[in-house]
């Protein structure tokens, strides 16, 4: 998939537009043990998590009606609902403006640090500062052809 757009658009390669609601609780109802009532409560919980304000008015929205960082906040909250041990972020930040790839990554070591979850983190375009900012002893950087 390239981006959070189509990530969010298909389903099995084809182009399907679901509201976010359905596509996060569905996620959190294939992967945990809760009620329909629960779920929904868990997206609202995760959507304010992920920088969302007013995120009970944003469940019905479409991606269409999101941003390409409020979309790639959509992305990584798909991510953590189901409370994976492992979450692979490729090119998370590509085709995003500095501050909201800052916050983007910002937001995956937030996770990193309350979740407990590892991040495999993917990207051509961090900088030496970014790898440095890390803070994470368990933190490696490998780099092909540099």
């Amino acid at each position: 998939m390239n981006g959070p757009r189509s990530a969010l658009l298909e389903v099995r390669n084809r182009r399907v537009e679901f509201p976010t609601r359905r596509q996060i609780t569905e996620t959190i109802l294939a992967h945990l043990p809760v009620s329909r009532r629960e779920a929904r409560e868990r997206t609202i919980a995760l959507l304010a998590e992920v920088g969302f304000l007013a995120p009970d008015r944003r469940l019905d929205h479409y991606p269409h009606q999101f941003s390409g960082g409020m979309r790639q906040r959509v992305v990584i909250e798909l991510a953590l609902c189901a409370q994976r041990e492992l979450i692979i972020a490729d090119e998370t930040t590509t085709a995003l403006e500095v501050p909201t790839q800052a916050q983007i990554i910002t937001l995956l070591r937030r996770f990193y640090r309350e979740h407990g979850a590892a991040v495999m983190l993917i990207a051509h375009d961090l900088t030496r500062r970014d790898c440095r900012n890390c803070r994470s002893r368990r933190c490696h950087v490998c780099r092909a052809n540099g």
